[in-house]
């Protein structure tokens, strides 16, 4: 049960002068986690506390530190077609409109209301007992053009709150874009290079393939010959039909890979054009020193920071909500029973009205309100110190893979030099016939696993230096 009442002028003032002090229950500012503020990436990334500070927009084009044409051609058309960007501008086109709507809030409603009713006298319900032959008609209409004008005085600020939470709102959505952005440029850069690694690993094993089968041939010819037996025949059909297995689900991975760059593009896989083969280089060098505070370019930080402060908004807009409401209504026009004479200025009429409403007894229901929207407010908090340590989470473990891949790397290609001379020397001393074929097939399997795990890891290298660039926000390369 709710009891209004109306309270006079003087109660007014006391109410302003509550307005005016300010007795916010729940004064906390938005929670943070600690940034460094001087360190980079990767020395002494923990140093020095610093409250993160708010979110700048996502670097634009990071991806052509890669210097590849077709990856640049890739990623903007992901970011022009792909379903999920499309939503996530839609999603801030309606949030811009909803804080439209709440700006329109702080204006006069005006409405126009004409009406017409006809009417008859009942003949038993006269009053006085005058019966309706007294009257001169016992039926009438009654015409009427008025103008409505209602207004809600925000004299102690009950709406701003609602305001500045909705601009939040719609700050949120924008890093909430970019954030889906990055993800989508992120996703089409790694799919991209897994593309290429694995159209490098088909050649890689098209090229082991063919050599088989020329072995198989020279192997043939020689058992027709009787200068060999059927043991080494059998082994060099076997090592074929295993490099040709392998080629077969290579190109299988090929094919999946391809697809899922379509889906990012947002095109059909059958549409999708096949793209033109590159060597997997190395990626560029992520610079030492870059400080920490480059955290705050990632958008999903600066979305929880924005939904924080809404939250908090919302709690300040609660706790006004049990301050008095001003309301001023009036209404202009022309009423009459004779619609020739409506617009006649006997016809004119109006009324002005004005109140002032407060809630002096709720059973307490404004006070728990108060405490959901604190509620609410620190689940958002909560919500931004994990999105922050989620971020370091994912800077370190994309910091470590690279250490790790790169360290594998190294010790890849100084096996792979190795397993080439143990080949060459192999073949040698098969030529001469010094040791078996067995010999030569195990150098040639080594060399191909080296050969396929060195490629393998160039294109590792590539993704963990993508998933850097992102858990970054991109800003690795703002120069």
């Amino acid at each position: 049960m709710k009891l209004h009442v109306f309270i006079g002028v003087p109660s007014c003032l006391i109410a302003f002068l509550f307005a005016c002090v300010g007795c916010a229950p729940f004064e906390s500012a938005p929670c943070t986690v600690p940034l460094s503020t001087s360190v980079g990436v990767p020395k002494h990334w923990k140093e020095v506390p610093h409250s993160l500070s708010v979110g700048v927009p996502l670097v634009e084009n990071w991806w052509e530190i890669f210097r590849n044409e077709d990856l640049n051609q890739l990623v903007v058309k992901a970011l022009s077609d792909e379903p999920d960007i499309r939503r996530a501008c839609a999603r801030v086109q309606e949030f811009h409109a909803k804080t439209e709507v709440a700006g329109t809030r702080i204006f006069p409603r005006v409405e126009l209301g004409p009406g017409a009713s006809l009417q008859k006298v009942s003949e038993n319900d006269s009053p006085f007992g005058i019966r309706t032959s007294a009257i001169r008609d016992d039926s009438f209409g009654r015409f009427a053009l008025p103008f409505n004008v209602s207004y809600s005085l925000d004299l102690f600020g009950r709406m701003k709150p609602h305001g500045r939470a909705m601009k939040c709102d719609a700050a949120a959505a924008r890093a909430d874009l970019e954030a889906v952005a990055l993800l989508v440029s992120g996703e089409v850069a790694r799919g991209y290079f897994l593309y290429q690694s694995l159209q490098a690993e088909t050649d890689i094993l098209r090229d082991a393939f063919r050599d088989r089968r020329e072995t198989i041939e020279i192997q043939k010819s020689l058992l027709d010959a009787g200068e060999e037996n059927g043991q080494e025949y059998a082994l060099a059909r076997l090592e074929a039909a295993t490099v040709e297995a392998e080629l077969a689900g290579a190109r299988g991975d090929l094919k999946l890979a391809a697809n899922a760059l379509a889906r990012l593009t947002g095109v059909a896989p059958a549409h999708f054009t096949s793209l033109s083969r590159r060597r997997v280089t190395e990626p560029p060098c992520i610079p030492p020193g870059i400080p920490a505070e480059v955290l705050c370019r990632r958008p999903d930080i600066a979305s929880a920071r924005r939904q924080v402060t809404a939250g908090l908004e919302r709690v300040e807009a609660e706790r006004l909500s049990c301050l008095p409401v001003i309301e001023l209504t009036s209404s202009a026009g022309f009423a009459s029973a004779d619609l020739v004479k409506l617009v006649d200025g006997n016809s004119l009429a109006w009324s002005i009205a004005g109140s002032l409403t407060k809630t002096i007894f709720d059973a307490g229901e404004s006070k728990y309100r108060q405490k959901v929207k604190y509620a609410q407010y620190q689940q958002l908090a909560a919500q931004y110190d994990k999105v922050v340590l989620d971020a370091f989470k994912e800077v370190e473990d994309a910091l470590s893979r690279i250490r790790s891949i790169s360290e594998k790397l190294a010790a890849t290609e100084r096996a792979g030099r190795a397993a080439g001379d143990l080949n060459e020397i192999a073949r040698a001393q098969f030529g001469r016939g010094l040791t078996p074929y067995l010999s030569v097939i195990d150098s040639q399997r080594s060399l191909l696993s080296i050969r396929r795990k060195e490629n393998q890891l160039r294109g590792a290298l590539n993704d963990a230096t993508i998933q850097l660039i992102v858990a970054l926000g991109g800003g690795c390369c703002s120069d």
